[in-house]
């Protein structure tokens, strides 16, 4: 089926915010398009920057979205299959990923929308722009993935020890070497046990690799 085709997208805000209102916090909308329902946050006035989370999911409101929020009107969607989205089968893929939100960008009407991706997002950003850069008009990468490197094989960061990950982070060994290990340690234990209730995530994380 053309994931083009877009039945429906019904957006509901809990609250209409004027314009110069200052936000602290978010408040809660629901996207629809087709069959899937998406959760967003939301927050400011102005022109539109679209956020798109990494592996982790939006565990909380940031304040680096207050800051955006005094000039820009921050849109942080969760994406299907993570958090309180749908899961929707027909999205098996980075690509079918992309294709959605260029579905829903352009049933919304949105225009000039500023993107940032961060990690996982930072792929599925790229691979939006790839296809359709008309309604956006610019890109801010924040530790992307998915970047592939010729003669530089993919790694499998679900499958790497504690050290493996940390010396992976970073091109500058410098910095992993400056990091103390426990809290390596402590971020492998919290991954492990967050494995489990994420198999929607990683399936999206290496459906390209």
């Amino acid at each position: 089926m053309d994931h083009r085709a877009v039945e429906t997208l019904r957006i509901v805000l809990e609250d209409e915010l004027p314009v110069g209102t200052h936000v602290v916090g978010d408040a809660v909308a629901d996207l629809k398009v087709r069959d899937a329902r998406v959760k967003l946050h939301r927050a400011g006035r102005g022109p539109k920057v679209l956020f798109l989370h990494g592996a982790g999911g939006v565990p909380q409101w940031l304040p680096f979205f207050d800051a955006l929020a005094e000039h820009y009107e921050v849109l942080v969607p969760e994406h299907p299959g993570f958090g309180g989205s749908d899961d929707p089968a027909w999205i098996a893929s980075m690509p079918d990923l992309a294709m959605f939100y260029l579905d829903l960008v352009e049933e919304a009407g949105f225009d000039g929308v500023h993107l940032i991706g961060n990690s996982l997002g930072g792929w599925l950003a790229a691979e939006i722009l790839i296809r359709d850069r008309s309604r956006f008009c610019s890109l801010v990468q924040l530790a992307p993935a998915g970047i592939r490197v010729k003669g530089v094989p993919c790694g499998d960061n679900f499958i790497w020890g504690p050290e493996e990950a940390l010396r992976n982070l970073y091109h500058e060994q410098g910095f992993a070497d400056r990091i103390p290990r426990r809290g390596a340690d402590r971020r492998a234990a919290r991954c492990d046990a967050a494995q489990p209730l994420h198999g929607r995530e990683i399936r999206l994380a290496t459906a390209l690799v």
